[in-house]
């Protein structure tokens, strides 16, 4: 931009003037969600009454609550088991209720079998970890002696079954701390059998032993 103007001597001056526009100003939030749904970008273009324009850039990521460890002390016979998880993602402080009632995030005096645990965070947001069984232990429901060694393991897990007869006809699920498949069901090779661990990450793991859709047993491993 630029002017002229003279005065009364007829000298005239030249004024240039440059008129930068002004940045756009972009301002980013990021947000969290434990539901996978809400997660993506959203870029919003504000423009005010001088027709100068800002960005808002929102990014919401999915951030579910998760175990990082679990610590299972196994039954002794006489209800002194214990599993002692340590949670994260999602929001902190986390509420604790276990299916036995307890609400920290140890239950103890457990007798063998399994347990439900519903983590709640600050948000509102709630995830259930189900079938959180005893290590080492078999359920008096279940009528099969069954061990799982070397537990933590790191490629390979062994089960045993010494009384399983019939193996043909059983089967061997392995899934995660909420009950998804991990791996492809496994038909037992007899009393010890073989399981290939190494593609799983690290974390808690469950084993079922399963015949004509019955549950024989059930267990915990951990993955290192």
């Amino acid at each position: 931009m630029s002017s002229s103007s003279a005065n009364a001597n007829a000298c005239t001056a030249v004024v240039q003037a440059a008129v930068a526009a002004p940045a756009q100003i972009v301002t980013y939030l990021n947000f969290s969600s434990c539901n996978p749904a809400d997660t993506g970008t959203v870029v919003n273009i504000l423009t005010d009454q001088f027709g100068c324009d800002s960005a808002v850039v929102a990014t919401v990521s999915f951030n579910p609550i998760v175990l990082v460890n679990v610590v299972v002390v196994p039954d002794s016979g006489a209800a002194t088991g214990s599993i002692t998880v340590t949670p994260a993602g999602g929001q902190p402080p986390y509420d604790y209720a276990w299916s036995n009632g307890d609400t920290t995030p140890t239950a103890d005096s457990l007798a063998a079998g399994a347990y439900t645990l519903t983590i709640t965070d600050a948000l509102d947001c709630m995830t259930v970890f189900e079938n959180m069984v005893t290590v080492g232990t078999s359920s008096p429901h279940f009528d099969l002696q069954t061990l799982l060694f070397p537990n933590p393991c790191n490629n390979y897990l062994i089960l045993s079954a010494m009384d399983m007869t019939d193996a043909g006809e059983h089967r061997i699920w392995v899934t995660d701390a909420t009950g998804r498949p991990a791996l492809p069901p496994v038909t037992p090779s007899g009393t010890l059998t073989h399981i290939e661990t190494a593609i799983l990450p690290p974390g808690v793991y469950l084993t079922r032993i399963v015949r004509a859709g019955r549950l024989r047993w059930s267990g915990a491993f951990i993955k290192i």
